[in-house]
């Protein structure tokens, strides 16, 4: 059973290796951090099942793989912490104060490289000179070297260095779990919980292995460390990488409510901009117009476009539906807005409903009269808001009515409104 979670943890953190590759090649420190630390925890893992074991030990040197394996995670355990220590420092950048918390995490990134050089260097020492390997192979390393002060050395340096790593983290992702929200504080959750597991179990296993190497245990009380430790180790692991997918899985879900709110905005956007081409970064696509399915080719190739991403460009149309707006109160009738209200009105919208209705009336009305000589700008009550987000909400609803709004609706309001002389 051992050896079906481990390979479910080297499925996982392999996953979460191949998912986030993109990004590290696009990335900065963070991101090509955080890959590093997949990838080496993810071969660190594999070393640990028995295909990985006998693959390395094809290589004719006795236990190659535990070295290995030991080596790998204290390279992704400092990848790890400087992935932790990049993001603090990109928040400092923006003018945060540093705390505490960050404090400390910065100092021990600094000096975390060396002490990991400095303990794989004394590691690989101690497996080579201080570690007899000339008796039968066991199924566990702390078995087989039991009773050797180089099992002490060894293990002891492995696990204080894994522990105090691994215990930063889970310190990091705890105290920001407190003050986040939604997908992110379940994931911080996760990895914070996950790290307390593996700081558990560094500290039991470095105790173990002390007593070990002192005074061999018998091999009742060996299984049964065994059994424990494992299970604290796959919880960490399971737990992490199950809490890194939650705020990726939040980033995923923003994007697409981005797109889907751009899409919803898109046709507004296109028919507002086309007669005032001059307010927009990039006008909207033409191809194909008149001919089936050319409204869809036209949407996803204004929505889905490279030349931006999706929020900045949600942005681009709220901002440029905002200032086509203000273009169209210099041509719009006087009083179209008091006549696209009775409109509503008629149709038996009431109260706020009535005034979005109102307001995608007037919209449509006044795309109509774009020919009319500029005057001074007419009033248009828009419910604009304090900030691009109330905008953007105020903006959807209008667009939401305007979809329903026909041309011969938009000129039968606009005949009732006063011409501007």
């Amino acid at each position: 059973m051992s050896d079906v979670v481990a390979y479910a943890v080297v499925i996982a953190l392999l996953f979460q290796a191949v998912w986030r590759a993109p990004a590290a090649f696009r990335g900065q420190v963070r991101e090509r951090s955080l890959w590093g630390s997949f990838a080496a925890l993810a071969i660190a893992w594999f070393l640990r099942t028995p295909a990985g074991h006998w693959l390395v030990e094809q290589s004719g040197v006795d236990e190659l793989a535990y070295l290995l394996k030991h080596l790998l995670t204290i390279a992704g355990l400092c990848a790890l912490l400087r992935y932790v220590t990049a993001i603090d420092a990109a928040q400092v950048a923006t003018g945060a104060s540093p705390g505490r918390r960050v404090k400390i995490t910065s100092r021990a990134q600094r000096w975390a490289p060396a002490a990991g050089l400095l303990a794989a260097a004394l590691m690989t020492a101690t497996f080579v000179f201080a570690l007899d390997r000339s008796g039968p192979e066991q199924a566990h390393f702390m078995q087989r070297h039991a009773g050797e002060a180089g099992l002490a050395v060894y293990m002891g340096l492995f696990y204080l260095f894994s522990g105090l790593v691994i215990g930063l983290c889970g310190y990091q992702w705890g105290s920001k779990a407190r003050d986040a929200r939604g997908a992110l504080r379940v994931g911080l959750g996760l990895m914070g919980g996950g790290m307390a597991a593996g700081t558990l179990y560094c500290l039991i296993r470095l105790i173990y292995g002390f007593v070990n190497a002192a005074t061999p245990m018998p091999a009742d009380f060996a299984a049964l460390q065994e059994t424990i430790t494992d299970s604290l180790l796959y919880a960490c692991f399971m737990l992490w990488t199950l809490g890194a997918v939650a705020p990726a899985t939040q980033a995923v879900t923003t994007r697409y409510r981005t797109i889907a709110h751009t899409i919803r905005l898109h046709r507004l956007w296109a028919d507002m901009t086309l007669v005032n081409p001059d307010l927009v970064a990039y006008p909207p696509s033409q191809r194909l117009v008149g001919r089936p399915g050319a409204v869809l080719l036209n949407t996803t190739l204004d929505v889905l476009s490279r030349q931006m991403s999706p929020a900045f460009r949600l942005g681009r149309y709220i901002t440029e539906i905002h200032d086509a707006i203000l273009e169209l109160r210099r041509r719009a009738p006087q009083h179209l807005y008091a006549s696209a209200l009775l409109a509503a009105e008629r149709d038996g919208h009431q109260g706020q409903d009535a005034e979005i209705v109102a307001q995608a009336y007037w919209l449509r009305a006044a795309l109509a009269r774009v020919d009319h000589q500029p005057h001074q700008p007419v009033d248009f009550p828009a419910n604009i808001g304090e900030s691009l987000a109330d905008e953007r909400a105020w903006l959807l609803k209008v667009a939401f009515a305007y979809r329903t709004i026909s041309r011969a609706t938009a000129l039968a309001i606009l005949s009732d409104a006063p011409q501007p002389a």
